[in-house]
C-alpha cells in the first residue's frame, strides 16, 4: 500500500506527518505544494497552543508491503448480490 507523507514544520518549530492512505500515485510537487500551503494557511489542526502544520517542508511515497504469516480474523460472509 502507497501512503503519501506529508511533513509540515509546525509553529513551535516540531515536525509533524500529515498522512494520506490511498493517495492519487505519481503526483507531482507542482500539484502537492499548492494544497500543503492551502492546508496550512486554514489552521485546522492545534495542540495546545501549537498550530501543527504551519509550513510545508516535504512531500513523499513510502510503499509499505505486507506479508501475512497468518490470519485468524472472522471471515466476512460474502452477500449474495
Amino acid at each position: 500500500m502507497k501512503t503519501l507523507e506529508l511533513t509540515f514544520k509546525g509553529g513551535l518549530g516540531g515536525k509533524h506527518v500529515f498522512k494520506v492512505h490511498n493517495a492519487k500515485p505519481d503526483l507531482k510537487e507542482e500539484t502537492i505544494l499548492p494544497v500543503m500551503k492551502s492546508l496550512a494557511a486554514l489552521k485546522l489542526f492545534q495542540h495546545s497552543d501549537e498550530f501543527l502544520y504551519e509550513q510545508p517542508v516535504s512531500a513523499k511515497y513510502v510503499d509499505i508491503q505486507e506479508t501475512v504469516v497468518f490470519d485468524n480474523s472472522p471471515k466476512v460472509k460474502e452477500l449474495p448480490y
